[in-house]
């Protein structure tokens, strides 16, 4: 009876370990889904702001030629 509670108790211990590692794991790439998103909406916004200035005379900008 005292092997069975033995690998019993391993058993937990082990399930343990891949829950905790599981769950470690889902919050790894909820951030990284999010950071992927920020990005991806950071390339959005640069696209739109080359494409209104490519629009607006030939890649001038707002604020006017460098000198």
């Amino acid at each position: 009876m005292d092997e069975l509670r033995h690998e019993l108790a391993a058993y937990k211990l082990e399930a343990s370990r891949i829950f905790v590692g599981m769950e470690a794991l889902n919050r790894i790439e909820a951030r990284l889904e999010l950071s992927e998103s920020r990005t991806m909406a950071g390339f959005d916004r640069l696209n739109d702001r080359l494409d209104r200035i490519l629009e607006g005379g030939g890649g001038s900008t707002a604020a006017g030629p460098r000198t």
